[in-house]
């Protein structure tokens, strides 16, 4: 997964994974048990450490209108790769860990951006931007 949210493995990667998470899921018999200890549970463990590295480097090289696009862009592409190849389940967990890291975690800091914060934008009149 982190080949692909680096833009490496290309479609290869992707139906690798698809059948990984089919196999996981068959040999639960149908239950998502060994799917989530053997494979969701590691994916979210490595989504958090992604996406609180993400943040951080976004947050110090972005304005709050450029960081919040590339948090959209991040969600979109999160939920892309779900549909792609994992399952319907992992969905919320997933889109939890990313928001929490993306946005929960630095709100306060997004809110109060010098000169690009969402309180500023705002208050400048600049929802465009938003």
């Amino acid at each position: 997964v982190h080949q692909d949210r680096m833009g490496e493995g290309g479609s290869h990667m992707q139906q690798l994974l698809r059948t990984v998470k089919d196999i996981y899921v068959a040999v639960g018999q149908n239950s998502l048990h060994v799917y989530e200890n053997e494979l969701e549970v590691p994916l979210l463990a490595a989504t958090e450490e992604f996406t609180k590295l993400a943040a951080e480097n976004w947050l110090n090289s972005s304005n709050c209108p450029e960081y919040l696009i590339k948090v959209r862009t991040q969600l979109r592409a999160e939920n892309t790769r779900i549909d792609q190849y994992l399952h319907e389940e992992s969905r919320n967990k997933l889109l939890k860990v990313c928001e929490k890291q993306l946005i929960g975690v630095h709100l306060e800091r997004i809110l109060g951006m010098p000169g690009s914060g969402c309180k500023w934008l705002l208050e400048n009149d600049r929802e465009s931007d938003l």
